[in-house]
């Protein structure tokens, strides 16, 4: 967990401090965080304690940051050291969309970016093709699924 500022109070009582991570990795994948925006939280839903411990699908990760300008931004995240399934992908990202919904301050969240995490050289054509053509639903809108390669930075995506 990083900081305690106010915007990120919300999600801070809604999430056990044992699944707030400071490395986002996953199955020989992993996302650099080194200049993502602070303060944020990066909550591992793999982890025992985490806010989808009863879900049957979920995302590897949910980061969840105060935005320079205010607000709060939340990108739910499945990495992927293997080939991609897109329809498997797009349900855990939607199931980590749905569980970001009970976790975000509902009045501070103006910034969503759901990401896939893949090596592409595991990634076959077809399959990216059909990524690219999913979306996750958040709030009442629907919000491409984007992609980047495992090692990448986090801020090559969301560009704060």
């Amino acid at each position: 967990m990083t900081g305690g500022a106010s915007p990120l109070r919300y999600t801070q009582d809604r999430v056990d401090p044992a699944c707030c991570v400071e490395t986002m990795t996953s199955r020989g994948c992993a996302v650099e965080l080194r200049d993502a925006p602070r303060p944020h939280l990066v909550v591992d839903l793999d982890h025992a304690d985490s806010p989808a411990r009863r879900a049957g699908r979920k995302c590897d990760f949910i980061f969840v940051a105060a935005k320079a300008g205010g607000g709060l931004m939340v990108v739910p995240l499945e990495l992927k050291s293997t080939g991609i399934n897109s329809n498997t992908v797009a349900r855990e990202l939607q199931a980590g969309a749905e569980l970001a919904e009970d976790i975000a301050d509902p009045g501070l969240v103006n910034k969503f970016v759901p990401i896939a995490v893949h090596r592409s050289e595991n990634t076959n054509r077809k399959q990216y093709k059909e990524l690219a053509r999913q979306s996750v639903r958040f709030r009442g809108r629907h919000f491409a699924i984007r992609t980047m390669e495992c090692g990448d930075a986090l801020t090559s995506l969301i560009g704060e």
